[in-house]
């Protein structure tokens, strides 16, 4: 099976929401509580943990593209990930997924698996970084659900 490419951030996040189903999750807020917030979260999920107790995870979805000079991956789209999903903590988001899939121009599927390889290098590193309030997810099939490298606890 080959890894699912995607022509823009809008599909990557239809593809999140058809794994994720549509109760209880918001695509593209711009406001909380009556403000407007920036950057906008991608994709909040309200998740009821028990009675009267509710969680709030945003979800900032990017698009890891192929570099022609480079002739590799650029991680561009890594680091502004990271940055925006972290911004979500400020507006009472409690966790942050940052979920990567891939631009259409990635050319083969070894670029893909060699990524994959780095990041469960630095997992420990990244935890370290992130404690419990960012998690790294691929979303690597089209209607699968995302891989994730990094799990927030």
């Amino acid at each position: 099976m080959t890894y699912s490419r995607f022509q823009d951030e809008d599909g990557l996040l239809k593809a999140l929401l058809q794994s994720k189903g549509t109760y209880n999750v918001f695509p593209k807020v711009t406001i909380i509580a009556g403000e407007r917030i920036r950057p906008d979260i991608d994709l909040l999920e309200i998740y009821k943990e028990r009675e009267n107790q509710y969680w709030t995870i945003g979800y900032e979805c990017k698009l890891m593209k192929f570099n022609q000079l480079a002739k590799a991956l650029s991680w561009e789209a890594f680091y502004k990930g990271i940055g925006q999903a972290l911004c979500y903590l400020r507006n009472g988001i409690q966790r942050a997924v940052l979920i990567l899939g891939f631009y259409e121009n990635v050319p083969d599927d070894q670029l893909i698996d060699d990524f994959k390889t780095r990041l469960y290098e630095k997992k420990e590193f990244l935890q370290q970084i992130f404690g419990p309030y960012l998690s790294i997810g691929l979303l690597l099939y089209e209607r699968g659900n995302p891989l994730f490298i990094l799990e927030s606890k």
